[in-house]
This record gives C-alpha cells, structure tokens and sequence, in this order.
C-alpha cells in the first residue's frame, strides 16, 4: 500500500493532476497556471531547437548558397517566435493574474434562510 501512494505522489508532482476542493471542484488558477508553463516551456524549447538548426545550416561549409539562405530564414523565424512568445508569455500572465484575482475575489456565495 505505500509503495502505491509513493507512486501517486510522483506522478502528481511529475504529471499535473489538477486538485481537488472541498467541493469537488477542480481547482481553476492551478489548472491555467499549470498549462501556461507548459505551453510556455515548448515554445521557448521550439525556439531554441529552430535557432541552432537554423545557425547550423547557415554555418555550415555547403557551397550552396539556396541551403544557406534556408538557415537564414530558420533565423529569422525564430527571432519572430521569440518575439511572439515574449507577448504571448505577457498575455498568459496578465490571464493568470486576473484569474487568480477574480478566483480570489469572489464571496461565498449566500445561504438562502427560510422564514
């Protein structure tokens, strides 16, 4: 039985399961957090995948100057990727913000009294 919970422990910590609350409700803010740094994570990795292959090319002693200019545009793309996740990383954060402010925000809501 420990090993079991041992195992669930590392999943959940390595894999997100989102939480769960009192009233069974998945835990909203966690769940955007979560999946915001994971979007984030592969993007910038796509970044840095496309700028070395792109510098790889671009540097390489291939005579052709059609494969050169194919690493170029590699470069260029992935100047306008880092560019494009640098405001789109800015827009995720100002949705987490809110989230979190509105989630945190919220009363209980009433408990209706009968007369």
């Amino acid at each position: 039985m420990r090993s079991s919970i041992s195992v669930f422990a590392c999943l959940k910590t390595t894999f997100f399961i989102p939480s769960i609350n009192y009233k069974g409700a998945v835990d909203v803010i966690a769940l955007i957090k979560d999946l915001i740094s994971k979007i984030v994570v592969v993007a910038w990795l796509l970044f840095l995948l496309t700028w070395i292959i792109g510098w790889a090319i671009k540097g390489s002693p291939i005579p052709s100057s059609k494969v050169r200019r194919v690493g170029q545009g590699l470069i260029e793309d992935a100047i306008w990727g880092a560019f494009w996740i640098a405001i789109g990383t800015s827009i995720f954060w100002l949705i987490t913000y809110v989230s979190s402010t509105l989630g945190n925000a919220m009363p209980q809501p009433p408990i209706p009294q009968l007369p």
